[in-house]
C-alpha cells in the first residue's frame, strides 16, 4: 500500500534539501544556475510544442450558422413537384436519392447500399442500406422507393420529372431491394435515382388530384442532410425564411454545419443589399454586374462553368436564307464571342464554339472571330452591298425576288440576352446585314413563338446536364413542340449517334460518337454557339470543405453540402480514422 505521508516527507525533505544548496552557491553561479535552468524549461517547451504541432493536426468540427438568400420563396419542396430554384434548392438540402452525385460529377450509393446494372444495361438492381430513415424516425423502404417512382410516372400528377421515368417499370424484391426495368439499355440512368424519396406514409392517403396542396410540400420531410426546425411567414402567409438543423442519421454521415437559414427576398436588388449588410453571407447566381460589385469589394465569389449552351439557333423553314450555310458561317465569324464574355458577362463564362458543353468534348474550342472572311464568303456566295448599305443577292430570273441579308433576332427579355443581341447586331451590321431585335417576356417567348416555331434567329440558352440530354436538342424528332430542337436540325448520321450516345455503356466508346456528332453539328453550321456562363457564388469567407468542378444545376452546388464547415478542432493525428 502506498505511504503517502512517508512518502511525502521525503518529497519535501529532497526539496529543502535543494534550496539550502541553491542559497549556498555564490550569486554567480546561483544567478547561471537559473540563466541555465530558464534555457532548458524553454527549450523543452518548444520541442514539445513542435512534436504537438508535428502531430496533431486540424479537422473539421460539427457547428456553426449559416444564412443564405434565394430570391422567390419555395412551394414545393417536394422532389417530384419542384419548379422553381428555390424548390429545388431545398429539396437538394431535405431529400436524399438512391445514389447522389458528387461534386466530381460521379455516382456514390446514398440511400443504396450498393446496385447492380445487368449485362445488357436494361436492368437495375438496387439494394438499400439497412439503417436509413426519414427525419421523423420512420425507416426507408423498398415501398417509399417504388411508390415515389410511380407517383412520378402517374399523368393525373405532371410532375415535372415524369419524363425521365417513362418507359420502365419498379418493382418491389424485398423490404431492401428494388429492380428497374428499362426496354432498352440508357447509358445516363443513374442520374435518375438520385430523386429525392418521398415518404410513403405521409402522401398515400392524399388523392393524386390533391397532391399538390399537401402541407408536407413545404413542412417537408426527407431523409436529407439537412431536416426542416423551422418556418416563418409573415402576415399574409408567405415564407420569409425557413432554418434547417443537421440531421444525424443523415446516409453519408451527419453534416458539419449546425444550422442553415434560408431568407426569401422580392427580388435580386433587396438581396444584394442584405448580403451588403451582413444580414446573409451566400447568394447564387446573381447577375454578373452584381458579381463583379461584390468581386471588387473583396466579397467571396466560388464560380464553376455550367453545361448551358447560349447561341443563335436558325429557323430554315421561316427564314430561307439560312438554308445557305455560306450566311450561317459568315455570321458566326463575324460576332465577337470574347468580348461578349467580356462586356455582358463581365468575365464569368467563356465563349464556345460547340453543341457539346467543353467539360464533355475537353478543350478543343475555337471561339475566334474574323469580319474580313466573314465578307469574303458573303461576297463569294453572291451577297453584294447595295445603295442602303445593305447586303443584298441578286435573283437568278425576273420571277424570282432579289434576297436581302436581312432577319430577325428573337429573345427573352432580360438583361444578359438583351445585351448580347445588341453586340450580335452591331457586328453583323459590319458585314452588311439589317438586324432586328424583337424582345419577348419569357413566358410569351415560349408559348408564341419558340413552341410554334415562329422566329428568323432565336438567341437562347439550352441546359445540359448530361450528354443524354442532346438528343433532345439535335434529334430530328424533336422538331416540333413539345420537342427541344429549336435549329430543326436534321441529319440521318446525327440521328443515329444521337440514339448510339444513349444507349452506349462504355464510356470511351461514348466519346468517340459524342466527337462524331460534334464536327457534324459543326460541318453543317447548325446553329451559332456564343457562350456558357459561370455559375457565381457568394459565400462565407470561413466556409470550408467546398468543391464546385462540376455543376449541372445550382442546386448541384449542395451535392457535398455535408462536408462544409465553419469550425475546427486541433487533434492528433493517431486518432483520425
Amino acid at each position: 500500500m502506498f505511504d503517502f505521508k512517508n512518502n511525502w516527507q521525503k518529497i519535501t525533505t529532497f526539496f529543502r534539501f535543494q534550496n539550502q544548496v541553491i542559497k549556498s552557491m555564490p550569486t554567480s553561479i546561483r544567478l547561471g544556475f537559473f540563466v541555465l535552468l530558464l534555457i532548458v524549461t524553454v527549450s523543452a517547451i518548444m520541442i514539445l510544442a513542435n512534436i504537438n504541432n508535428r502531430f496533431l493536426v486540424s479537422v473539421p468540427k460539427a457547428g456553426g450558422i449559416l444564412h443564405e438568400g434565394l430570391i422567390e420563396p419555395p412551394r414545393f419542396i417536394n422532389p417530384i413537384l419542384a419548379f422553381s430554384n428555390s424548390d429545388r434548392d431545398l429539396v437538394a438540402l431535405v431529400y436524399s436519392g438512391l445514389v447522389r452525385k458528387t461534386a466530381a460529377g460521379e455516382f456514390i450509393p446514398d440511400l443504396a447500399d450498393n446496385y447492380k446494372i445487368s449485362d445488357d444495361g436494361a436492368t437495375y438492381t438496387v439494394t438499400l442500406k439497412d439503417n436509413i430513415y426519414f427525419h421523423n424516425g420512420k425507416k426507408v423502404t423498398a415501398d417509399d422507393v417504388v411508390w415515389t417512382v410511380k407517383l412520378v410516372q402517374d399523368p393525373i400528377l405532371k410532375s415535372p420529372q415524369k419524363i425521365r421515368w417513362e418507359g420502365l417499370t419498379v418493382d418491389k424484391i424485398d423490404d431492401k431491394t428494388v429492380e428497374f426495368k428499362l426496354t432498352k439499355s440508357y447509358a445516363f440512368f443513374l442520374e435518375n435515382l438520385t430523386l429525392g424519396i418521398l415518404s410513403k406514409q405521409l402522401f398515400e392517403k392524399t388523392p393524386i388530384e390533391q397532391m399538390s396542396f399537401s402541407p408536407y410540400n413545404l413542412e417537408a420531410v426527407g431523409s436529407g442532410p439537412f431536416e426542416i426546425n423551422k418556418i416563418k411567414k409573415d402576415s399574409t402567409g408567405v415564407v420569409k425564411e425557413i432554418e434547417l438543423g443537421s440531421f444525424r442519421r443523415f446516409a453519408q454521415g451527419a453534416p458539419f454545419i449546425k444550422n442553415y437559414f434560408f431568407h426569401f427576398f422580392t427580388n435580386e436588388s433587396n438581396l444584394l443589399s442584405a448580403i451588403k449588410k451582413g444580414e446573409v453571407s451566400q447568394a447564387a447566381s446573381l447577375s454578373a454586374n452584381n458579381i463583379l460589385i461584390l468581386k471588387n469589394n473583396r466579397y467571396r465569389i466560388e464560380t464553376a462553368v455550367l453545361p448551358r449552351i447560349f447561341g443563335l439557333f436558325p429557323n430554315q423553314n421561316k427564314a430561307e436564307i439560312f438554308t445557305d450555310r455560306n450566311v450561317l458561317k459568315a455570321i458566326r465569324l463575324a460576332i465577337n464571342k470574347d468580348q461578349i464574355v467580356s462586356d455582358v458577362l463581365q468575365g464569368f463564362g467563356i465563349a464556345i464554339d460547340s453543341a457539346v458543353p467543353d467539360d464533355i468534348i475537353g478543350d478543343k474550342l475555337d471561339s475566334s472571330n474574323n469580319k474580313d472572311e466573314a465578307e469574303q464568303i458573303l461576297t463569294r456566295a453572291g451577297y453584294e452591298i447595295n445603295k442602303d448599305g445593305i447586303r443584298e443577292k441578286k435573283a437568278k430570273s425576273k420571277k424570282e425576288k432579289n434576297q436581302k441579308l436581312a432577319f430577325a433576332i428573337a429573345t427573352a427579355d432580360t438583361p444578359e440576352l438583351k445585351k448580347t443581341a445588341e453586340f450580335i447586331k452591331e457586328d453583323l451590321t459590319k458585314i452588311g446585314a439589317e438586324v432586328e431585335i424583337k424582345v419577348f417576356e419569357i413566358g410569351d417567348l415560349n408559348q408564341n413563338v419558340i413552341r410554334p416555331r415562329d422566329y428568323d434567329l432565336l438567341l437562347f440558352g439550352q441546359v445540359l446536364n448530361n450528354p443524354g440530354d442532346l438528343f433532345s436538342f439535335w434529334h430530328s424528332t424533336q422538331r416540333n413542340s413539345p420537342g427541344l430542337n429549336i435549329a430543326n436540325y436534321t441529319n440521318i448520321k446525327a440521328d443515329k449517334l444521337l440514339e448510339e450516345i444513349l444507349t452506349i455503356l462504355d464510356e470511351k466508346e461514348r466519346q468517340k460518337k459524342l466527337d462524331e456528332l460534334e464536327e457534324e453539328i459543326k460541318k453543317d453550321e447548325a446553329a451559332i454557339f456564343l457562350y456558357s456562363p459561370n455559375f457565381t457564388y457568394v459565400m462565407n469567407k470561413n466556409l470550408s470543405g467546398v468543391t464546385l468542378p462540376k455543376i449541372g444545376n445550382s442546386n448541384e452546388r449542395f451535392a457535398e453540402v455535408y462536408k462544409w464547415y465553419l469550425e475546427t478542432e486541433n487533434i492528433w493525428k493517431v486518432f483520425i480514422k
